[in-house]
């Protein structure tokens, strides 16, 4: 082939070509052909049934989701539903409940077990979280947003005003014997000759009137005029906030640096009801007071969820189940119109005497801050007195709750009794059977006081509870077949018919 000149830059000589020859020579040796290692065949027989096991694994869930619908009906079977359904049951207090959501309503609550608790009637836990006290320290969280109400459940017996008990009754006993001569003059013209002493040693934390405040987050300016107002405005004038400055100081000494300390539980708590808890552990600690409350309405009311159904493919139970009793806070009852005289209510009749009856003696005007001095350690004992033998409007207190002292001067003290309760573990309860053996157990007590047959009749049967020997308020008021519950109140019998109930059909078999 010719190449232009321009495009050759260098020549070489060049080698003349030679041949190349070769040369196959077959051996008689055969040849080594490579085979796949042992270790390859393990894996890629791992691999294989790791595919078979995920198209196995996919197949099995595929049918567990088809049969979905199935699951929920078998589950339904044994009293499980599903998480997207909700059942509304009726609770009747010989309703019984599980015992699972026992056990763990009551330790969620405070109140401590021994062993599992049994399925139970709801009679036998509202009393263990509503009448008595058997929660420890839990019940405190229940206090949290709770400063705008006034009165709760919670709220305990008033054994004493100030978180300090030796401060008070050295204060109280100097103050009060310029009374012991002539009686303590209330409202309008009366004189009231009984009084409840404050407590000066151990007694439960809601017993105490500046802890409960401290606990709700409810500062003296809020406590005048929360649910029942008072005239007092310290927020607007200030002469009435200098009168609430001096009942601060006569009573509730601790109480300003105590709500402080209750913010700064609740900022580092989470949630912030572990810091309502976190304080009340405090003073009691500080003042040495006990943690023990009933549970209160709140608790009762929890929901407790649980795992449930079949175990699903990830090992764990493939649905949920919530129980939760539902209704309204009991307490309602007992401090309608204002009710029981308890921690909160009584030391705040100061506020409503100090502002509408009160008159300085010198100007023959009003002077709040002059009467929380002169009354404010005095007034709410002397209150609590009056209702123990009189009763006036809805303000009460249970008699049973108190024992007379030994009279000072014209004066007649009372103090609370100690409470007796059994411990948990303690409590026998009647077994669940046929509740026409209850009925028939009247008839037989009747006959054998009487000793007479028992009387076979088509009539209902009245019966009555008698509490503190009152006989003369046990009549048979209603034809129902019902129950009357008679006891005293502020020195007077009362009767509640037909508030205790026995069944007259039976609800098991």
């Amino acid at each position: 082939m010719d190449v232009p000149a321009d495009d050759v830059l260098a020549t070489e000589p060049v080698a003349a070509p030679s041949a190349m020859t070769l040369d196959f020579h077959l051996s008689d040796t055969p040849t080594r052909v490579s085979r796949p290692s042992r270790l390859n065949t393990q894996m890629l027989g791992q691999l294989q049934t790791r595919q078979y096991l995920l198209t196995l694994g996919f197949f099995i869930s595929c049918v567990w989701n088809l049969v979905a619908p199935l699951k929920a009906w078998a589950l339904s079977r044994y009293g499980f539903v599903s998480t997207a359904d909700t059942v509304v049951l009726n609770v009747n207090w010989n309703t019984v409940l599980n015992g699972r959501f026992l056990t763990k309503l009551y330790t969620s609550s405070g109140i401590a077990l021994d062993a599992p608790r049994a399925a139970d009637r709801y009679i036998n836990v509202f009393l263990d979280f509503i009448v008595v006290p058997r929660s420890e320290l839990t019940w405190a969280k229940s206090l949290y947003n709770t400063a705008d109400v006034f009165q709760m459940d919670l709220g305990g017996r008033c054994m004493r005003h100030s978180l300090d008990g030796p401060r008070q009754v050295d204060q109280f006993n100097k103050d009060i014997s310029a009374y012991e001569a002539s009686g303590y003059p209330l409202w309008g013209t009366e004189v009231i000759r009984t009084m409840v002493p404050p407590v000066p040693g151990f007694v439960q934390l809601h017993e105490i009137s500046e802890a409960m405040l401290c606990l709700k987050g409810m500062p003296l300016e809020d406590y005048v005029n929360v649910q029942f107002v008072s005239s007092l405005l310290p927020y607007n004038k200030s002469s009435d906030a200098a009168a609430i400055a001096m009942w601060r100081q006569k009573l509730f000494p601790h109480l300003s640096e105590c709500l402080a300390r209750r913010q700064q539980l609740l900022a580092a708590a989470d949630p912030p009801a572990d810091g309502v808890a976190a304080l009340a552990k405090e003073l009691a600690t500080t003042f040495n007071t006990g943690l023990v409350n009933i549970a209160g309405h709140a608790q009762l009311y929890t929901p407790m969820t649980f795992l449930d159904g079949f175990v699903d493919l990830s090992g764990l139970k493939s649905g949920s189940v919530t129980y939760q009793l539902n209704g309204r806070d009991p307490s309602a009852l007992l401090f309608a119109g204002s009710g029981y005289l308890d921690a909160m209510m009584t030391p705040r009749e100061t506020a409503w005497w100090c502002s509408i009856q009160y008159v300085d003696p010198a100007t023959s005007r009003p002077n709040a801050t002059q009467c929380f001095e002169k009354v404010a350690t005095t007034l709410p004992s002397v209150f609590l007195g009056k209702y123990v033998v009189a009763g006036a409007g809805s303000r009460y207190v249970d008699s049973a709750d108190f024992t007379q002292g030994g009279a000072r001067g014209a004066l007649t003290p009372y103090a609370y009794k100690s409470r007796k309760q059994a411990a948990l573990a303690d409590v026998e309860y009647v077994s669940r059977g046929n509740l026409s053996a209850w009925n028939g157990l009247f008839k037989q007590l009747v006959a054998t006081v009487n000793n007479a047959p028992i009387v076979v009749s088509d009539a209902l049967e009245e019966l009555c509870l008698v509490g503190d020997g009152c006989f003369n308020v046990c009549m048979n008021e209603t034809a129902s077949g019902g129950t009357t519950l008679t006891y005293m109140r502020s020195g007077v019998c009362v009767s509640a018919v037909d508030k205790v109930a026995h069944g007259l059909l039976d609800s098991s078999k």
